[in-house]
């Protein structure tokens, strides 16, 4: 039996789902759609044993998505791929027997997609072991909340430049600009403006929570940052800033010991890592311009003027 679909697919995997007797096995990279995710908690009400595994990330777990803490307290068992790559299987295994596979995400998205029914049995049994394997390296879960959730940036560039036009874009659409006085030794770095990445936190505040998570969660960060006692309010209010309040696509404009503009970066998509920031770099020849203000070294501060403004006295200068 084969069977193909690519057209109505919440229908077609309803109706396959519908069908199980047994078990259902479910990795599904990215898991909304509320009807098929009904339909699974039907055959959990009907005594069907169900397994999930997802890819635990914002795009799965998050306000106003699927209900998973539901799913388990319905008798699902679920497991969280929580690794630094991307689980981007999509496939199922109704009763050990047929296979759903595809391009299809479990959303609610109008790609053009398409999705296979198989009941071959040596393709359903390496799926199964891939099954099998997938949970071995996931966290099964009991709540959502036992594990943190990693944070996806919406891809801004992948590029190695970014256009001055792209800037006045990012800017427009609320990036924000932040000011950051080097340090001497940053300062003395021939090669730092040629690293594609900001370091900060040099003093290790917050090494003991990657030593604790090996991803970024902001919620539990938060909770983590707010339960240390020996940090100084200038400290959280650091950590916070740059662990929480810088975004991708965010501007920050270094500056030397007499506030002098030395350069244009742009903070890329991905979580941090540690103690740094990936940052693209594209404008390394700024003309002599001041930012007013009192900056201490290191710590990020808000450009409260109009970074559209800043960027206009920069380009006007060059031409």
């Amino acid at each position: 039996m084969t069977e193909t679909c690519f057209h109505n697919h919440t229908d077609w995997v309803c109706d396959h789902l519908k069908q199980a007797k047994y078990s259902i096995r479910i990795a599904m990279c990215w898991f909304s759609n509320p009807r098929i995710f009904q339909t699974i908690l039907e055959k959990l009400q009907e005594g069907i044993s169900t397994e999930l595994v997802i890819e635990f990330d914002d795009n799965n777990i998050r306000e106003g998505g699927l209900d998973f803490d539901h799913f388990i307290q319905s008798g699902g068992l679920l497991f969280a791929a929580h690794d630094t790559t991307l689980m981007h299987h999509k496939f199922a295994i109704i009763d050990d027997t047929v296979l759903l596979t595809g391009s299809f995400n479990w959303t609610n998205n109008t790609n053009t997609e398409n999705t296979i029914a198989c009941d071959e049995k040596s393709a359903v049994q390496t799926y199964l072991q891939e099954f099998t394997n997938l949970k071995n390296r996931a966290t099964q879960l009991h709540h959502t909340t036992d594990l943190a959730v990693k944070t996806t940036s919406r891809i801004l560039d992948q590029k190695n430049t970014i256009s001055h036009e792209d800037l006045r874009k990012k800017i427009a659409s609320g990036s924000k600009c932040w000011v950051i006085k080097l340090e001497k030794a940053q300062l003395n770095n021939r090669r730092f403006f040629q690293q594609n990445q900001f370091p900060f936190d040099p003093e290790k505040l917050s090494q003991p929570y990657w030593t604790q998570n090996t991803q970024f969660s902001p919620t539990h960060f938060e909770n983590w940052l707010n339960s240390q006692t020996t940090f100084t309010v200038v400290q959280i209010r650091y950590l916070n800033t740059w662990y929480r309040r810088i975004r991708p696509g965010d501007v920050l404009l270094p500056i030397g010991p007499k506030n002098n503009l030395l350069c244009i970066g742009v903070v890329q998509p991905g979580n941090p890592q540690g103690t740094q920031r990936q940052v693209t770099w594209i404008q390394t020849a700024i003309p002599t311009i001041h930012l007013q203000g009192q900056y201490p070294s290191g710590a990020p501060v808000q450009y409260l003027s109009s970074g559209m403004q800043l960027l206009q006295a920069i380009f006007t200068t060059q031409t």
